[in-house]
């Protein structure tokens, strides 16, 4: 069969491909071809822009430039612990450390709202995010993901700067 040049894998429209491999030994048999493996192809959603954060009160407030929704689309953000040398681990709560690294999800399936709230991260710690589009492709029972190319990363020192809440009554 004649090879393509592979563009058409990765443009156009989203879907999924089915490939199958089939082996002959040197007497030319074979036992068939392979079970399908599955895969996302088409274009990768478009790269996130204008990525930024800033402390707040409630948590880390990430914001970045507006695309438009669709179906299946999530942004991906990654949040990692900067640990300078000797430093102590977050916060523990009921005995369990926070997770140093953790993967947070905005559905952008009906709007981009261009910004998030990250609640979990720490004060007085230093945050590195980072954040990509996702584009689910649903195939066979099976979620592929096409994802587009990585934000720059964005460092913040969290200080916990806030005055406190005053009383209720």
């Amino acid at each position: 069969s004649s090879a393509g040049s592979g563009t058409e894998l990765t443009s156009g429209p989203s879907h999924a491909a089915a490939f199958f491999v089939e082996l002959q030994n040197p007497s030319g048999k074979t036992a068939g071809p392979s079970n399908p493996a599955l895969v996302a192809t088409g274009s990768a959603p478009s790269e996130v822009a204008g990525f930024g954060a800033e402390t707040r009160a409630d948590g880390v407030v990430l914001h970045w430039d507006k695309a438009a929704p669709a179906p299946g689309m999530v942004l991906r953000i990654h949040r990692s612990l900067v640990k300078a040398p000797g430093a102590a681990k977050p916060r523990e709560s009921l005995g369990a450390a926070l997770p140093e690294q953790q993967v947070l999800e905005v559905n952008l399936d009906q709007e981009d709202q261009g910004q998030a709230l990250d609640r979990d991260a720490d004060f007085d710690r230093t945050w590195r995010y980072t954040a990509e589009r996702v584009l689910h492709v649903e195939a066979d029972q099976h979620t592929l993901e096409i994802a587009g190319t990585s934000s720059a990363a964005v460092t913040i020192d969290a200080k916990d700067i806030f005055p406190p809440q005053v009383p209720r009554q």
